[in-house]
């Protein structure tokens, strides 16, 4: 179970988190900010911990006693976790009622309610007008923890009712030494998956010899354009709604490394072990269908939060990659 002391990387945030426990200053609601994989919600059950530890004295959980394992197995009465259900593109605004229903009653056993909303970006603006209500009001002994990558999408309104903490990329060297001591990985390969993690170390723990196998398929058709279009669909067969965005990030990664290697700034480079093949590719047709290819991820991206095809999605990334007259 994640304790303050567990979660690396991220200092700045946990000194603020800690001093407002100790000064008996939690405010009613925190905002954390930063990309996937970082720590957030790490964070935010460390602190329902530590709000509602039975033993453990203010600033962290005991992680032993009663309260702190049923939080830790999500059964805890008085800790509330949100997120997206499955098959949907928003968090509901029923979700939101549904919440501001259980925080509008006293902690059934623990100190503090806490509500964990995950990828709070993605509440449907009918979701976020009813939180405003509870933000605006807080019930006493409440707490409201938005987790988000982005803050554009939400709105001012409920921004400003919130502290925000911002969670930074991990230190590739934090994430080496993670993956060496957790996953007993030999030192070159922790050092290839962290620089591919790019900061996030949830990114890199799910890093397995099947996404490497994928990624080295993906490099084949956007880097070398082989096989044609039933390679092509042979790569994107399968892919699930959830498998989109590593995709995308994985293409992504190779045309950014495939840049820096024209830019003579190999050091630059995630995709380390591709770093001579790189320099050999030529994609589609040079820099304008590199630009293709960005433009239709892009376009993907777009279209993300409806009820897109995710082969589909894929397979038209990777036929941009095609040199135009082989499409």
């Amino acid at each position: 179970m994640p304790s303050f002391k567990d979660i690396i990387g991220q200092d700045r945030a946990l000194s603020v988190i800690t001093a407002t426990l100790k000064g008996g200053r939690v405010p009613n609601a925190f905002f954390f900010l930063g990309m996937e994989g970082v720590g957030k919600m790490k964070t935010a059950i460390a602190l329902a911990s530590a709000l509602n530890c039975i033993e453990a004295g203010p600033g962290d959980g005991c992680m032993a006693c009663p309260s702190c394992l049923k939080i830790e197995r999500g059964t805890h009465p008085d800790v509330i976790r949100i997120s997206l259900q499955e098959d949907s593109n928003f968090i509901t605004v029923e979700q939101a009622r549904d919440l501001i229903s259980a925080l509008s009653f006293v902690p059934y056993e623990g100190k503090t309610k806490v509500a964990i909303i995950d990828e709070a970006e993605r509440l449907h603006w009918a979701a976020s007008n009813a939180l405003l209500k509870i933000l605006e009001e807080p019930p006493p002994k409440t707490l409201l923890i938005l987790l988000a990558t982005r803050q554009d999408a939400l709105p001012s309104t409920i921004l400003s009712r919130c502290q925000r903490l911002k969670f930074a990329p991990l230190k590739t060297e934090d994430i080496v030494g993670w993956l060496m001591k957790h996953k007993e990985m030999p030192a070159e390969k922790a050092s290839l998956i962290a620089a591919m993690s790019e900061g996030s170390l949830g990114r890199a723990s799910m890093v397995d010899d099947k996404f490497l196998e994928r990624r080295r398929k993906i490099f084949d058709q956007v880097l070398h354009a082989r096989g044609g279009v039933a390679e092509i669909f042979d790569v994107a067969k399968g892919l699930k709604k959830q498998d989109i965005e590593d995709f995308l990030r994985i293409v992504e990664g190779l045309l950014t490394d495939l840049m820096w290697v024209w830019l003579r700034r190999e050091e630059r480079v995630k995709n380390r072990d591709f770093v001579q093949e790189l320099a050999d590719a030529a994609i589609g047709d040079g820099i304008p269908g590199i630009v293709r290819v960005y433009e239709t991820i892009g376009a993907v991206r777009n279209v993300l939060v409806r009820n897109v095809n995710p082969q589909l999605a894929a397979e038209a990334v990777l036929l941009s990659a095609q040199p135009q007259g082989e499409r």
